[in-house]
C-alpha cells in the first residue's frame, strides 16, 4: 500500500465540484495559537475540545463572533483579540520566511518550537478558497536535508475534511510532551480524514458526547530504517460530555514496510486485531497468537475547575505498548499534570515517565516502550520519537510559565528535572552515556514588530552521566542560544 500525495489530489479534484466552505486549523503556523484556544476553552468563552492539535477554524470562528469578555478576565481578552487577528486575514494568500540558527543542535523540542537542528530555512505559502485550503513548506537544514514539512492539500465535504498533508501534530492535554504523538520528530507525511468542526451535534444522539472531534492519518516512515517505508495509522477521538471535563482516546499503529505484508486486506487486518501467529505460521495454538503491527494506546482525562476564581485543570495522559486479550491495554505509562493560571500568563506542573516492565508486573526489564521484535527503529521518525521528547525509560518533571502580551509578543519558561536512561540499558537517542541525570532551563521571547517577528532563546542544561564500559561517571554542562527571525508578507 505505496502512499502517494497525488492519490489524494486526484480525489480532491474529482470532488471540487460541490463546493462547500474549506476548513483549515488553527495554528499550523504560529503554535501558540491553540494556547489561545485552550484559554478561551478553561475561561468558558468557547464550547470545543482543546487536547488535540490543531484543530478546525469552521465551528470556533462561529463562537467568537458572539464572545464578549468580562473586563476580570484580561489573559481571556488577549487570547479573544489574537485569534479574531487570525481570524480576519486568515483568508488571503499569505507567505511566511522563517530562518533560525542557533550555537548547537538541540536535544529537547517544546509544543512551539519542534526544531532541533542547528540552522534551518522555511518558506510557506497558504492560501485558501470558499472548496481549498493548501500550503506549500519548503524547508532547508544546516546539515543539508531538503524537505516539504508543514505542507497540506485540504478539502471539506460537508463535516468532513480530507487532506494530503505533512503536518506537525500534537495529540494529549500536556504542555510538556505526550507520550503518543508530538513535534518532537519531523512529521510524518501521508493522507488525513478529520472531522471539520468541534461543536456537539444535536441532530442525534452524539449530543450526549457534548463537543466532539475526530481525526486519522495513515502516513509512511523513512526509508532509512531497520524495516524501511513502515506504515504509521494513527487516530484519536476527544470529546467534552460535561463543560468542565474532557475525554481523549487514542491509538497508532505501525504496520507493514518492506519485507512485510502492505495490502489493503493487510491494513484491514491490522486495524481489526486479526490473531496471526507469533511465529509466522498458518496455524497454531490460541496462545500463540498475537496481532499484527506495533500498537500503542491510550486515553486522555482533563478536568476543570475553579481556584481562587481562577480556571485550574488536572489530567491525566495514559499510553499502552501492549494488550492483554487484543483490547485490554497493559504496559502503561503515566503522565499527571496540573495547570491554572497567575501573573497574566499560564502555569504547570508535570511529572511522567517512560519506564515500564513490559510484559510482566514483577519484571525489572525495561527498555521496551516505544521498542518491538520486529520494527527495531522504534516508535521513531528520523530517529526522534515520535511521542515524548524525553524518549523511553525517563522520567521527567516539568515546570513552566508562558505569557502572551496584548501586542502579540510572547514568554517563555520552562524547567525539567529528568532521569534519562534511568536503567543504564540499551541507550536511548537523546541520553548522553548510559543514564543521565539532567536539569535543564530554558526560556524564549518573542517580539512583533508588524510583520516582523524575533524570537530569542537561551537554554542550560547541566547533566551528570556515566560510561559503564569506562565506569566514568561526567559532570557536564552547556548552554545554547539561538535566534529566530520571521517575516510574513
Amino acid at each position: 500500500m505505496k502512499i502517494r500525495s497525488t492519490t489524494l489530489c486526484s480525489l480532491v479534484l474529482l470532488l471540487i465540484t460541490s463546493g462547500s466552505a474549506a476548513s483549515p486549523w488553527i495554528g499550523t503556523n504560529n503554535a501558540s495559537l491553540h494556547d489561545d484556544l485552550k484559554t478561551l476553552v478553561d475561561y468558558g468563552y468557547l464550547d470545543s475540545v482543546s487536547m488535540t492539535y490543531p484543530m478546525p477554524w469552521q465551528s470556533i470562528a462561529g463562537q467568537l463572533k458572539d464572545i464578549q469578555i468580562k473586563n476580570a478576565h484580561s489573559i481571556a481578552q488577549v487570547a479573544f483579540n489574537r485569534l479574531n487577528r487570525q481570524l480576519r486575514i486568515r483568508r488571503n494568500l499569505s507567505t511566511q520566511i522563517r530562518i533560525k540558527g542557533s550555537n548547537e543542535a538541540q536535544r529537547f523540542t517544546s509544543f512551539k518550537d519542534g526544531i532541533h537542528k542547528r540552522g534551518q530555512f522555511r518558506a510557506n505559502t497558504r492560501f485558501e478558497t470558499d472548496s481549498f485550503a493548501g500550503q506549500l513548506g519548503i524547508n532547508v537544514d544546516s546539515d543539508g536535508e531538503e524537505g516539504f514539512d508543514q505542507s497540506y492539500l485540504a478539502y471539506r465535504i460537508r463535516q468532513w475534511q480530507f487532506s494530503v498533508d505533512s503536518i506537525d501534530r500534537w495529540w494529549g492535554p500536556a504542555e510538556s510532551t505526550s507520550f503518543i504523538l508530538t513535534n518532537n520528530a519531523r512529521p510524518v507525511p501521508g493522507l488525513s480524514v478529520t472531522t471539520s468542526n468541534t461543536t456537539a451535534d444535536e441532530a442525534s444522539w452524539l449530543k450526549y458526547l457534548g463537543p466532539w472531534y475526530f481525526s486519522a492519518h495513515l502516513g509512511e516512515l523513512e526509508s532509512d530504517r531497520h524495516v524501511p517505508n513502515t506504515k504509521l495509522w494513527k487516530t484519536r477521538f476527544n470529546f467534552r460530555p460535561f463543560e468542565n471535563f474532557e475525554v481523549g482516546l487514542t491509538w497508532s499503529a505501525m504496520w507493514g514496510g518492506e519485507g512485510f505484508a502492505n495490502g489493503f486486506s493487510d491494513f484491514i487486518d491490522v486495524i481489526t486485531f486479526r490473531a496471526v501467529c507469533a511465529d509466522g505460521s498458518e496455524s497454531c495454538d490460541e496462545e500463540l497468537h498475537t496481532k499484527p503491527g506495533n500498537h500503542l494506546a491510550g486515553v486522555d482525562l482533563k478536568y476543570t475547575f475553579d481556584l481562587f476564581k481562577t480556571p485550574t485543570n488536572f489530567y491525566v495522559h495514559t499510553i499502552g505498548e501492549d494488550a492483554k486479550d487484543f483490547y485490554k491495554i497493559t504496559d502503561r505509562v503515566y503522565l499527571f499534570g496540573f495547570s491554572g493560571y497567575a501573573f497574566d500568563g499560564k502555569w504547570y506542573i508535570e511529572n511522567s515517565d517512560t519506564g515500564v516492565s513490559c510484559g510482566s508486573a514483577t519484571s525489572t526489564t525495561l527498555n521496551c516502550f516505544y521498542e518491538h521484535g520486529d520494527y527495531q527503529s522504534g516508535y521513531r521518525h528520523y530517529s526522534r520519537s515520535i511521542g515524548s521528547t524525553f524518549d523511553s525509560d525517563a522520567k521527567v518533571t516539568s515546570l513552566g510559565y508562558s505569557r502572551h502580551f496584548s501586542e502579540g509578543h510572547e514568554l517563555e519558561i520552562r524547567l525539567d528535572i529528568a532521569e534519562l536512561n534511568y536503567d543504564a540499558e540499551s541507550t536511548t537517542p537523546v541520553v548522553k552515556g548510559d543514564r543521565e541525570d539532567l536539569t535543564r532551563l530554558s526560556a524564549a521571547y518573542k517580539h512583533n514588530f508588524n510583520e516582523w517577528s524575533v524570537k530569542l532563546g537561551l537554554s542550560y542544561e547541566n547533566s551528570e552521566y556515566e560510561i559503564t564500559n569506562s565506569n566514568t561517571l561526567v559532570d557536564d554542562s552547556n548552554s545554547i542560544v539561538s535566534v529566530e527571525l520571521s517575516y510574513d508578507f
